[in-house]
């Protein structure tokens, strides 16, 4: 009667775990990408000028706990839960270090960005590196992007500056798809920190 009990269990444990409790309560995994929010400047839209400043996105750190293919959300100040059935559908890490890059195009007058790992002969006039702390739902649903970002310019081997970012954005509900499009906007606002200080560097 136990090894019954216990065999009826194992079937249980692995129907939940491949996400099938019977007929009709299937559930697909759902795979979420950070995207482009930010619209392009008046200046950057048509044909851009070819002598615009070139930059490197990268590298991008992140904090262990993000390294991974499920989306999280935090539940309390300690505690994160895992979306089971939402996934991204690239590394987090290239996925953000992309959006950035097409976000920081879109806004300088220049299309010549590039992603870590550059090709060595690609000139790049400034390079930004950003740390990430936090990123993600809160308990009460915001998204929060809290980060470090340096700037470096290449031919001088040096930083030009370090600042430490925290952008809070509302989201719709508490669910992966409204966490993934307000971490976008919240990407965006990273973004635009980053042309703006280019922009100041190179007029």
């Amino acid at each position: 009667m136990t090894r019954l009990l216990f065999a009826g269990a194992l079937a249980v444990a692995a129907l939940v775990a491949g996400g099938c409790l019977g007929p009709g309560t299937t559930r697909s995994t759902e795979f979420y990408v950070l995207s482009s929010v930010e619209p392009a400047a008046p200046e950057a839209e048509g044909s851009r000028p070819e002598g615009g400043a070139a930059v490197g996105v990268g590298p991008i750190a992140l904090p262990a706990y993000l390294d991974r293919s499920e989306i999280i959300a935090r539940t309390s100040a300690n505690r994160i839960e895992l979306y089971e059935f939402a996934r991204w559908g690239e590394p987090l890490q290239t996925n953000f270090a992309r959006v950035l890059a097409n976000d920081v195009a879109r806004l300088l007058p220049t299309d010549r960005v590039a992603v870590f790992p550059w090709d060595s002969s690609t000139p790049v006039a400034y390079r930004v590196e950003v740390e990430v702390a936090r990123f993600g739902q809160e308990p009460g649903g915001a998204v929060m992007l809290v980060a470090r970002w340096q700037l470096f310019r290449e031919d001088e081997r040096g930083r030009l500056l370090a600042r430490r970012c925290l952008y809070r954005e509302e989201a719709e509900r508490r669910d992966p798809a409204s966490a993934v499009a307000a971490m976008s906007r919240a990407l965006a606002r990273l973004a635009r920190d980053v042309s703006e200080a280019i922009r100041d560097l190179d007029s």
